[in-house]
């Protein structure tokens, strides 16, 4: 794997990564006889990772395997995801939220030969902004059910249907403004890994190739969601759907 052969040292990594504002970690498959995955093991974590976990020691983790680190049912937890970035060969985007840390995460994990690479970003506060703002869609329907029995329901019906477009609206955009603020981050910081990795001649182009590109379609695709101009599931999903 040409980001963790010899062409790059432990040292090179870790000057990649360590000044990072966000999680990385890297991990390498652990394979049967018949190439089918295991789980994986631990390669390489930068010091926010370690202190987001609540872990004061790296060394003690290199070499462990997930469910080592996190406990049984952590291998299949991740299965799906991991057998899928091998199988299309393509970086995945998905969220988390880890109980023991109550905190909620969006990651990005992206495969390298027989390593994968996952980037990660705490979400929590986004997601408690949503969470409050859907309660308050919730309160404000309530009111509506309850105000049709009145002379006046129709009224008071589509003036708090009103409130509650204003509120989708605004949690969508609340929503947007926190994702695009991730991912601008995160895209920032792989132009500084793209920029490091610059001063190694030994590094294939196919690397430069595969990071450009993820920040390109990362880009495309927040420009097609900020977009959307009718705010339900299916204008979402229709705005990134694949062409």
């Amino acid at each position: 794997m040409p980001l963790l052969d010899k062409t790059l040292s432990p040292a090179v990594i870790a000057e990649i990564f360590d000044h990072l504002d966000v999680e990385v970690h890297i991990w390498k498959l652990v394979k049967d006889n018949q190439g089918s995955i295991v789980t994986w093991e631990l390669v390489y974590i930068n010091p926010i990772t370690l202190n987001s976990w609540g872990l004061p020691f790296i060394g003690d983790l290199i070499g462990k395997t997930t469910e080592e680190i996190f406990g049984e049912g952590s291998t299949e937890h991740y299965r799906d995801i991991i057998e899928k970035v091998f199988a299309e060969n393509e970086s995945f985007n998905f969220k988390d939220y880890f109980p023991k840390l109550d905190k909620h995460f969006k990651f990005t994990t992206i495969p390298f030969g027989d390593y994968f690479i996952t980037t990660g970003s705490d979400i929590s506060e986004f997601v408690q902004e949503e969470e409050q703002a859907k309660l308050k869609i919730s309160l404000l329907d309530s009111e509506r059910q309850a105000d049709k029995a009145s002379l006046n329901k129709l009224e008071l019906a589509l003036d708090t249907q009103k409130l509650i477009e204003e509120e989708k609206d605004k949690i969508y955009q609340a929503t947007l403004h926190g994702a695009q603020h991730i991912v601008f981050n995160l895209l920032n910081q792989l132009q500084w890994v793209t920029l490091t990795l610059q001063k190694y001649p030994n590094i294939e182009q196919d690397i430069f190739d595969r990071l450009d590109n993820f920040g390109s379609e990362t880009k495309q695709l927040m420009d097609q969601l900020a977009a959307v101009d009718q705010v339900d599931a299916e204008a979402i999903k229709k705005s990134v759907k694949p062409k």
